[in-house]
């Protein structure tokens, strides 16, 4: 099985999927501090229609960066929606040791420098400066949706994907795993891991995008109905 290609409007017409009637989406966009590497408009509004679709009451996100996509979360989210997010924070040795490439040192020299704007004293997030593959993630589970956006080269999307399998929640069947740089030239690592997890579980690209995302508790009857 390959990964399936999917157009941007059928990720939106998930927001009429799980929704009450009558519902209209408002959906709020943090511009200020955003840097390369962030989501586009259009991932950010595909990112917001999964979201909606898996109605999380836990979020977590690897790789807070300046905390654009947090505060995202954040904005457009009830009360009851608490956000855990992960980030290196700063240079460490075993980072020199995994990837000393001038571009990776430099995204963490500018989170050192300039901070986590976004997301600075809002008490709905929780936020962990920790390597993201070396953290021990046993307390943690039952997330709804899982952003996996921290490291992109193998070493670390690996583990943080296999984690993120570990923490997803299973008790709703409408939890989400979504991956951000997936056909990125900069990062093909990572779109060859995920082609490689394809064929064990039924993963999506949206098109004009580089986001795949997976609905792992999704019957695979359910999954053809939607897409």
């Amino acid at each position: 099985m390959a990964v399936i290609n999917v157009r941007p409007h059928i990720v939106f017409d998930l927001i009429d999927q799980n929704s009450d009637e009558g519902h209209s989406a408002l959906f709020r966009v943090p511009n200020k501090f955003t840097y390369t590497g962030s989501p586009t408009a259009l991932e950010k509004f595909c990112i917001y229609a999964l979201m909606q679709f898996t109605k999380p009451l836990k979020i977590f996100e690897f790789g807070t960066f300046m905390g654009t996509t947090t505060r995202m979360f954040h904005d457009n989210t009830s009360e009851k929606v608490h956000i855990t997010t992960i980030d290196i924070g700063h240079v460490t040795e075993q980072v020199l040791e995994r990837d000393s490439s001038k571009d990776a040192i430099n995204l963490i020299r500018k989170v050192e420098k300039n901070g986590f704007h976004q997301i600075n004293g809002l008490d709905r997030i929780t936020q962990i400066i920790s390597d993201s593959t070396l953290y021990d993630y046993s307390l943690l589970s039952d997330f709804d949706f899982i952003w996996i956006d921290g490291g992109h080269d193998l070493f670390v999307v690996k583990p943080d994907t296999e984690n993120s399998f570990k923490i997803i929640s299973r008790s709703n069947k409408n939890a989400c795993i979504a991956w951000h740089d997936y056909g990125s030239a900069t990062y093909p690592d990572l779109k060859i891991y995920v082609d490689e997890l394809s064929k064990k579980t039924t993963i999506y690209h949206i098109e004009d995008t580089m986001i795949a995302f997976c609905l792992p508790n999704f019957s695979e009857k359910l999954q053809h109905s939607l897409f």
